[in-house]
């Protein structure tokens, strides 16, 4: 698969990453451990998460489903605005630990 022009994502069935192809970099621009362990739907289109619900579902009751998704290319993001920084963790509060 390290070669391989498809992308397969593979949950846990709750929507979290098990397995994630290496050519997640080529096609997508993340890298493997950056999304390895970490919710698919932020990697999938806004328009297209009805699908992931659905096929989501098909899989718990099912045992099995496969569809196709939009994604969200992480190199086409819009480079940070001079003077402004990129999104980060959130801010701890004071006191809060």
């Amino acid at each position: 698969m390290r070669n391989s022009s498809d992308l397969v994502l593979v949950t846990d069935g709750y929507d979290e990453l098990r397995y994630v192809s290496p050519s997640v970099e080529r096609i997508l621009g993340y890298r493997v451990e950056d999304v390895l362990g970490t919710s698919m739907r932020p990697l999938i289109h806004p328009d297209d998460h009805g699908i992931l619900d659905e096929i989501t579902t098909a899989v718990l009751e099912d045992g099995g489903g496969r569809a196709e998704l939009r994604v969200r290319d992480a190199r086409r993001r819009a480079p940070p605005r001079p003077g402004r920084q990129p999104l980060g963790p959130p801010a701890r509060r004071p006191g809060s630990g």
